[in-house]
């Protein structure tokens, strides 16, 4: 197997560095010449082209998407920090020029976040920088940090139980949940209890976003039983339980 040594250092660009680095953190292609700007076709050929100059298969197609060889793990790896650390440099000599700025920013953000914040936000980005942008992407349960440490999401708005050190956070606000209940109903006539939550069959709407998964642990925790029926996704920033009897 070859290694580094065999391939001249002057002759490994820039792109093929971001492109070993964005294969390790996204392991798709197409979402990596998303990432890049470039055709599939293009990324397909340049891969092909660190292969055959490499000596390895760097990344192999499984059913999960593209896994990396040990060689491709340390490889990304280093390409990885590289490319953060050129980005950190060439951002510590750059000031931020809201007015002109056309730079987008990638958010971590569940349904009630963006609720809550985006109109807000989208109103004080038009009068302050009118070209910046905002995209929100979808919020990964396993490892969030990965992405705020790399650069790949600047900020993130929701319950980040999982985040570990090294992340600036801010408590925002408090948000309450509510379970509906008809009229009259027997069960909760001197308001609601534990055990009269335990003991009714409950319809849920399940909304995205880890503030309501970190409220399904909370029950599960205390082993609340229920029953669903008819779960849709709800956009409500207080997801209700309605007792159909």
């Amino acid at each position: 197997m070859q290694n580094m040594n065999a391939m001249h250092i002057g002759n490994l660009h820039l792109t093929q560095v971001r492109l070993l680095a964005e294969l390790l953190r996204l392991r798709n292609v197409s979402a990596v010449a998303d990432r890049l700007e470039l055709s599939q076709p293009a990324v397909s050929h340049a891969l092909s082209k660190l292969r055959h100059e490499l000596g390895d298969p760097l990344f192999v197609r499984t059913g999960s998407g593209l896994e990396p060889t040990p060689f491709g793990q340390r490889l990304g790896t280093a390409a990885r920090e590289a490319v953060d650390a050129l980005v950190a440099g060439i951002a510590s000599r750059r000031s931020f020029d809201p007015i002109s700025s056309k730079r987008q920013f990638r958010f971590y953000m569940s349904d009630v976040g963006q609720t809550v914040f985006l109109p807000r936000l989208t109103a004080h980005l038009k009068k302050h920088a009118p070209a910046v942008s905002v995209k929100c992407v979808p919020i990964p349960f396993a490892d969030p940090g990965a992405g705020l440490s790399s650069g790949e999401v600047d900020l993130a708005v929701g319950i980040f139980s999982n985040l570990v050190t090294g992340f600036h956070q801010r408590f925002l606000f408090n948000e309450q949940y509510v379970c509906v209940v008809r009229t009259g109903h027997p069960h909760f006539r001197s308001g609601m209890s534990i055990e009269a939550f335990r003991s009714t069959q409950l319809a849920i709407a399940d909304g995205t976003g880890m503030a309501h998964a970190g409220v399904e642990q909370l029950l599960r925790e205390h082993q609340l039983q229920r029953t669903r029926f008819g779960c849709q996704p709800s956009m409500s920033s207080r997801p209700s339980s309605l007792d159909p009897t």
